[in-house]
């Protein structure tokens, strides 16, 4: 999947431009003319970097960059500026990760964009491989729990088919027994699945709502493949 870029600025001169010098490296390319359509932009798309230019009507850059920054997700931000070094800390402040003061070098805006994208790859993959281990964790602490009291659930419709008689046991009750037997293995087997799953992947349930589903890994959490 190529990394996804958003280059925020007013003059449509800059934008093009910028667009030039990223066209060949590989990335989807995503343009803003303010602030504030950067932020909805960032609202709809899973952003690798954003390039932020300050000086914007509607909303100027450094109050963008406040609010991407706020996002519990990584964004790298790059603020691209025609003013002088003054506005340095106000940028560094917001949360901005990087300064190119303008006009950018071409040479240079690939290399920095390259850099934060590495970092936002290797960020993304931490935060991947950390929220694994904690599903696989709940999932353990899970099994455990639901484990106990479902032996004895088991434990006991065992005896009460031990417990009824030939003659007690009509098909109503045969029936009944069978189900909560048959519940109890899916059960059993679903617990089976939580204790050997080495992979959790995010899909979709009804109305929007995420579900985790569980998948095994020969080679475990570890394999990079």
């Amino acid at each position: 999947m190529m990394p996804k870029v958003l280059i925020v600025d007013d003059s449509r001169i800059v934008r093009k431009t910028t667009l030039r010098e990223l066209r060949d490296q590989g990335y989807e390319l995503f343009e803003a003319e303010n602030g504030q359509e950067a932020l909805d932009m960032v609202e709809q798309l899973p952003f690798d970097l954003v390039i932020l230019d300050i000086m914007m009507p509607v909303m100027d850059g450094i109050e963008a960059c406040r609010h991407i920054k706020q996002r519990r997700d990584f964004i790298p931000v790059i603020v691209s500026t025609g003013m002088d070094a003054k506005r340095n800390d106000d940028i560094i402040a917001a949360g901005a990760d990087d300064i190119l003061h303008k006009p950018v070098d071409g040479s240079e805006l690939r290399m920095r964009v390259a850099s934060y994208l590495r970092h936002k790859a290797f960020y993304d993959k931490l935060l991947s491989k950390e929220r694994l281990h904690s599903a696989l964790a709940m999932a353990a602490t899970a099994n455990h729990e639901i484990n106990q009291p479902l032996m004895v659930l088991a434990g006991n419709i065992e005896m009460l088919d031990m417990y009824l008689s030939a003659e007690a046991k009509d098909e109503v009750t045969k029936r009944y027994l069978a189900r909560m037997q048959d519940s109890v293995s899916r059960i059993q087997s679903i617990l089976t699945r939580f204790k050997n799953s080495t992979s959790v992947e995010m899909g979709a349930y009804t109305k929007g709502i995420p579900m985790a589903e569980l998948g095994d890994n020969e080679n475990g959490v570890d394999d990079d493949e």
